[in-house]
């Protein structure tokens, strides 16, 4: 292993924490499951109310063509808002975890296999513990990205 390179080892592991992303808060009459990760990862990690970040896509959606749970449309949304697009966090070839995400110091909008998740400091927000999902690309506001690849101990 080569010391000098410098990739960021990631000790800890991130840990669940049920969050609606206020959809109980609105007034919606249906509260049950309903597929909407999209926003609620959007309204958690921009701290927006769940009414404006649904509207807000629906207006996106309408003017792009495709469902606002799209990625050509959330993608946009957040690209609108400052939020830039990378690669997915690695250990060696393979992708980590989204336990072993490294979001220290960052709020990210992480894409899993057909999922949309906040984590922000340690934490996964959601409605439901998906952190044994590998974690593909992700969101952060502005610049802020960590290492790509870390190294294998």
């Amino acid at each position: 292993m080569n010391q000098t390179q410098p990739f960021l080892v990631n000790k800890t592991v991130n840990v669940f924490v049920k969050n609606d992303g206020g959809l109980k808060e609105t007034k919606f009459k249906s509260k049950k499951r309903r597929g909407d990760c999209v926003v609620r990862a959007i309204t958690i990690a921009l701290n927006q109310p769940y009414e404006l970040v649904f509207n807000s896509l629906c207006d996106l959606a309408k003017e792009t063509g495709f469902l606002p749970n799209d990625d050509e449309t959330f993608s946009l949304y957040l690209k609108n808002n400052g939020w830039e697009k990378h690669k997915p966090q690695r250990v060696g070839r393979y992708l980590k975890r989204l336990e072993n995400f490294n979001s220290e110091g960052i709020t990210a909008i992480v894409i899993v296999r057909n999922h949309l998740v906040c984590v922000s400091d340690g934490k996964i927000y959601d409605t439901w513990d998906c952190k044994y999902r590998c974690a593909n690309s992700y969101f952060t506001k502005g610049a802020t990205v960590w290492p790509v690849k870390e190294q294998l101990n």
